[in-house]
């Protein structure tokens, strides 16, 4: 797609010009410029030239420093950030400031409850990458770490500042004994947030089972639940020669029993790892699963 290249020039001469003209009409040339500013915004996020916009807009506040607009143009970077960067650490750093300046009612309510929306945001996002640390580490130990901090220690998390919500608090980690689950489909652990009011058991608590994920996350998801996720089941567990053997079953038409060990792969499912009280596969869908050997 050709880019408007001569129009983003023309509007950067409006805003030189503006911009250097006499301080005696300061507030109406910065409403021009703002205006001005704000139409070439508009076109460079429509091209997805996210950095450039604002880098334009990083600029009109620096020139115009502790004015209202400038105070505009902290949110807008910040929206950019927040709405198709999808970096909400870096929203915080814009939205933050313009609420501690408290320069205008109206503007300090409307970035407050954009920090409201972010921080929830962030939250979600960053109990995923817990729970996704959770299972790499539960593939490489067949168990859940007794603490969050072990995740940080063992390397499974690079960035400490996930262990805590958005409102600097400690989530709620608990193990659940594999004894108690019904089926492999559900928790295996609790991780929740205690949300705004840092109190647990609120109606603001969030859960990361239940917290709503991206669209395209949730649409994959939607579509393999139409599918038979694990194929196989678990028929018994037995010491072999030098390490223990699984015998498992299909549950397709066949029934097919085939006894097994690490390292083999059945019906596009991998055997991670053999334990008395079950196994650990690895399915096509990228997925850690634990199957409890259920007549033991």
């Amino acid at each position: 797609m050709k880019r408007p290249y001569f129009k983003i020039l023309m509007f950067i001469v409006v805003l030189q010009i503006i911009w250097l003209s006499p301080c005696s009409a300061i507030d109406q040339n910065l409403m021009k410029a703002y205006s001005a500013l704000n139409t070439l915004k508009k076109s460079l996020i429509a091209q997805e030239n996210y950095d450039k916009a604002i880098e334009f807009l990083q600029e009109f506040t620096q020139k115009n420093p502790n004015t209202y607009l400038a105070d505009v143009a902290t949110i807008e970077i910040g929206n950019i950030y927040f709405l198709y960067l999808k970096d909400y650490r870096k929203a915080l750093e814009h939205y933050v400031p313009v609420a501690q300046r408290n320069q205008n009612k109206e503007l300090t309510a409307q970035v407050q409850n954009k920090i409201k929306e972010v921080q929830k945001s962030l939250t979600i996002t960053e109990m995923n990458l817990i729970e996704i640390a959770l299972d790499k580490y539960y593939v490489d130990q067949l168990s859940f770490p007794v603490s969050l901090t072990i995740l940080k220690k063992d390397g499974y998390i690079n960035d400490e500042r996930i262990l805590n919500d958005s409102w600097g608090e400690d989530y709620s980690y608990k193990t659940l004994p594999v004894d108690f689950l019904p089926s492999v489909e559900h928790q295996k652990y609790i991780l929740l947030s205690k949300g705004p009011d840092r109190r647990e058991g609120t109606l603001d608590d969030i859960d990361v089972m239940t917290s709503p994920k991206d669209p395209e996350i949730l649409e994959k998801e939607n579509k393999e639940s139409q599918k038979e996720k694990y194929p196989l089941r678990l028929k018994n567990v037995f010491q072999g020669e030098n390490k223990l053997k699984a015998v498992i079953y299909s549950v397709d038409a066949t029934q097919k029993y085939t006894t097994v060990q690490e390292g083999d792969i059945v019906n596009n499912v991998k055997i991670l790892g053999i334990r008395p009280e079950g196994i650990v596969v690895y399915t096509p869908e990228e997925e850690a699963i634990f199957i409890p050997l259920k007549n033991r």
